[in-house]
């Protein structure tokens, strides 16, 4: 799920400590030398290509990167050229992997695929080929999952819409018409997949095509959060504050009737599915759900929910567990208004807020479910999973000893994260076949906000120390924040005031600076506007409209802009979301800012969390569309006005556009961004790689044209 610009509105006790951790902690602004530009990109801010002498940049006019690779293998510099020859190896190498992944996609046969893959077969080897119909294929894909969604199918659906997302990268995106996101289909699915495994996991694995060796009996119910009769009363308590608090404060101001009636649909959608699929669930109390208490839709939502609760009491008995139609209902009010606006129920309360601080307690893994529904684990770096042998990919076969009855990710994260336990015993198997109980210990997890370009240490604390120039001879900075959260604004700068120092070392100031925000999530806005604020001396870093229009702009402190007219290139791929779109669509304004990569996520929305009846209940609610510059005429630099980049609200020209698109598939993003952020402990399983080839084409042709413009601005 990615992340989010995100305020906090009435935060709990928790949220309050945690602020006032951050708060008082917090160091002294690092200071930064300022560079000193020939001359500012801002300065001719609306200037457009045809008024000026054109980008100063070595890349194509129209942005291909063919072409723009062909320009830079004409440098004089010997250095340009090589990293243009990688450039040109890397995107053929990921063009081979990918025909790879298409037969792969092939064999769930779905004729669509199938017809990517001969698509695929048919380019010429060096070709850099996409579908020119892709508009067409997708609409087709999207109805596939569609179809299999209303079937009660969802697995089918959720597969659909993972293969129609690794298969973006392959469409021609500009001609992407006005369907349903693939992302939001994978995620509304795999979410009721969740609720429906924490009933019945026999059932989930059965409709994920999977099979088991468990009996048709569920063993617990440990793993459901309502187990007595104050739980009940709570979930329906927080359902009836989390339905008004949608009404109250969406940004799309809600009719609480359709709330009502979105909430009511996706009882009945749940309960239809789990009955088609074999659950035991009562027509009678699905028929009355969707007449008798549907007729109430709109009225007061206190007795609405009181309603469906008694209904769900009186006629589905044992065969749906106590609170089940109150969660479906808050989820199905949320899911209705955008694909962000969600219910952080009890049972998911804790893993949400370590999702917000860069320290926490537990084993520092990801956990996640393949097509199967089994547990597979993705362990951090320095992380107590992967220094005590946990590898990337292992399943979980049993947990503390056992081994005859399925485990749920929530049994498992509520094990290894129990304060009164300082260790977790697995069971899993390796990628190689190979199974291993391995004990871990139970400890803090840290999550380093920004990594450089390469680890060079280990310092007291076990944390990484690192190199940050990726190119020393003309001293090239990179950086690559890890979202951004509470206090990044202050590592970043501690970062950069690192890089400095090694660059003085080197003979003299930083002249050029990569900012890695591919596989970026996004987080606080604070941190986001202060980031562009280092490039901007002045001007708009944010602009919002929320509720009933109302506008909100955030200037930049002019007293900042330390780095301002500094060159630099900002790479971004599809998992670029939120703060980090609003970053790279802020300062790509300059002409001294070049975007490299992919088309980014399209999440420019702000989400303000309030709390529900209870403590361990949040409502995250959208509150604000934000906008970024959107170019008017020719491929740059003429912004006369902020516009939409949410899928929601620009469905066919969402995000933030590359100045030079590189097309990456998600799987190599992921594989590239892991690569990146890499760091090791040399403890246990955390240790570098023996040979690991670093296949990287977007970070080669960002260093490239960093190169050739600091060159050429030198002679």
């Amino acid at each position: 799920m990615h992340a989010s610009l995100t305020k906090v509105f009435r935060p709990t006790c928790l949220a309050i400590l945690l602020l006032g951790l951050v708060v008082g902690c917090t160091p002294t602004r690092p200071h930064l030398d300022r560079y000193e530009p020939k001359a500012s990109g801002w300065d001719e801010l609306y200037r457009t290509v045809a008024d000026g002498e054109g980008s100063s940049w070595l890349i194509d006019d129209d942005g291909d990167v063919e072409a723009t690779v062909r320009l830079l293998e004409d440098c004089e510099d010997e250095r340009v050229v090589e990293l243009a020859k990688g450039v040109r190896s890397g995107l053929q190498k990921l063009r081979m992997q990918r025909r790879e992944k298409l037969e792969e996609l092939a064999e769930q046969e779905l004729d669509q695929i199938e017809y990517v893959k001969e698509a695929g077969a048919a380019a010429a080897p060096g070709e850099n080929w996409i579908l020119e119909d892709g508009s067409a294929l997708r609409r087709s894909l999207v109805e596939e999952a569609r179809i299999a969604e209303d079937e009660g199918r969802l697995g089918d659906a959720i597969r659909i819409a993972q293969a129609l997302d690794s298969m973006e990268s392959m469409l021609n995106q500009e001609e992407i018409a006005e369907e349903e996101d693939p992302l939001r289909l994978m995620k509304r699915n795999s979410d009721r997949m969740k609720m429906i495994r924490m009933i019945d996991p026999v059932l989930a694995d059965r409709m994920m095509g999977g099979m088991t060796e468990y009996g048709t009996q569920r063993t617990s119910d440990s793993d459901w959060v309502v187990t007595t009769e104050k739980d009940r009363r709570s979930l329906q308590a927080n359902t009836v504050k989390v339905t008004e608090l949608m009404e109250r404060e969406h940004v799309s101001s809600p009719d609480l009737k359709s709330l009502h009636e979105a909430g009511i649909d996706e009882v009945v959608f749940m309960s239809r599915v789990m009955r088609k699929n074999g659950h035991d669930v009562p027509k009678q109390f699905i028929e009355r759900i969707d007449t008798e208490i549907r007729a109430q839709a709109g009225g007061d939502t206190q007795e609405l929910i009181e309603a469906i609760d008694q209904s769900q009491q009186m006629l589905a008995g044992t065969s749906l567990p106590p609170g089940f139609s109150l969660r479906s209902f808050g989820d199905g009010a949320a899911a209705s208004l955008d694909k962000q606006t969600s219910v952080i129920w009890p049972d998911e309360f804790d893993q949400y807020t370590r999702m917000v601080v860069s320290e926490y307690r537990g084993i520092g893994s990801s956990v996640g479910q393949d097509a199967q529904g089994r547990i597979v684990l993705r362990p951090s770096n320095g992380g107590p999973a992967r220094k005590a042998g946990i590898r990337d990919g292992d399943v979980v076969l049993g947990l503390d000893g056992s081994i005859d009855r399925p485990i749920t990710i929530e049994e498992l994260v509520r094990k290894s994260t129990d304060p009164e336990r300082d260790r977790i015993s697995l069971l899993v198997e390796h990628e190689d076949g190979e199974q291993e109980n391995v004990v871990i210990e139970i400890g803090p997890v840290v999550t380093p906000q920004i990594t450089g370009w390469k680890q060079v240490d280990i310092n007291s604390d076990g944390e990484p120390v690192w190199s940050w120039l990726a190119d020393p001879s003309i001293r090239i900075a990179y950086v690559k924040p890890d979202g951004f959260r509470a206090g990044g604004d202050i590592a970043l700068r501690l970062a950069l005031q690192n890089a400095q120092k090694e660059a003085q070392e080197e003979g003299g100031r930083i002249e050029g600076m990569v900012l890695d925000l591919r596989g970026n999530p996004g987080g606080h806005v604070y941190v986001a506007v202060e980031l562009c604020n280092l490039f901007m001396g002045w001007g708009k870093a944010f602009e919002s409209r929320g509720r009933s229009g109302r506008t909100k702009i955030e200037r930049v402190n002019t007293r900042h802009g330390e780095l301002e007219g500094m060159p630099l290139v900002i790479l971004v791929d599809d998992g670029s979301a939120s703060a980090s779109e609003l970053v790279s669509g802020v300062l790509r304004a300059s002409e001294d800012v070049l975007v490299l990569g992919e088309r980014t996520y399209g999440k420019g929305s702000v989400q303000t969390i309030h709390p529900g009846a209870t403590d361990d209940c949040l409502a995250r609610i959208t509150s604000a569309w934000y906008m970024v510059p959107k170019p008017m005429t020719g491929r740059r630099k003429m912004f006369e006005s902020w516009e939409y980049i949410d899928r929601e609200m620009a469905p066919s020209d969402w995000g933030v556009e590359p100045d030079v698109w590189v097309p990456i598939s998600v799987e190599e993003s992921m594989r590239i961004n892991d690569q990146r952020s890499a760091w090791y402990t040399g403890i246990g399983s955390d240790r570098p790689p023996e040979a690991e080839a670093r296949l990287d084409p977007t970070l080669d042709l960002a260093l490239a044209v960093l190169r050739a413009r600091i060159i050429s601005e030198s002679d």
